[in-house]
């Protein structure tokens, strides 16, 4: 009866993970034809209204412009594989606990995907962000002094490395 009940688990398995992949890939080959349409628009758009405006930028050499050209053209496509990876985040963190819960309900740890890799329920371990919250709880605990409690996160917070980095934007007008 076991043996019957685990092919049938592989059984719904295999085809719960076909109708999964149909399903997503159907779903981003879609998206991905409404953005590249959407793209190609928009690059034609973005680079008809640079032409006429890099015309009357006298300052800027030929050079300078196929350079401005091709790192909007760069900025555009990460922009838009972004968003397809944040759908692509999305329908995974959709997936995960539904695949946590199975793991956990068949006492699983580890399965195999092929020879090379495996999939792993692991508990990890990982610190809480240090801020002013964290920071005042802690120093309750060992000075009494609300005054020097303020001075010593005014302190940290006020003295911190600044750092500088320069970046490129598109701006709107």
């Amino acid at each position: 009866m076991t043996e019957l009940n685990k092919k049938l688990d592989t059984d719904m398995n295999t085809e719960l993970n076909k109708k999964l992949d149909t399903d997503i890939n159907t779903e981003l080959n879609k998206k991905k034809k409404i953005d590249n349409n959407m793209n190609t628009e928009l690059n034609k758009k973005i680079n008809n209204d640079m032409n006429s405006e890099l015309k009357k930028n006298k300052k800027l050499d030929s050079d300078m412009n196929k350079l401005l050209k091709k790192w909007v053209h760069y900025e555009e496509n990460i922009k838009n594989l972004e968003q397809q990876l944040d759908e692509l985040k999305k329908k995974k963190s959709k997936i995960t606990p539904l695949l946590e819960e199975e793991f956990k309900n068949k006492h699983i740890y580890k399965v195999m995907l092929n020879s090379n890799y495996y999939v792993e329920l692991k508990n990890k371990q990982y610190y809480t962000p240090v801020n002013k919250k964290f920071i005042l709880k802690s120093l309750q605990k060992i000075i009494d002094d609300t005054e020097k409690q303020n001075k010593i996160i005014e302190y940290i917070y006020n003295n911190r490395d600044i750092i500088y980095r320069k970046k490129l934007l598109i701006l709107p007008k």
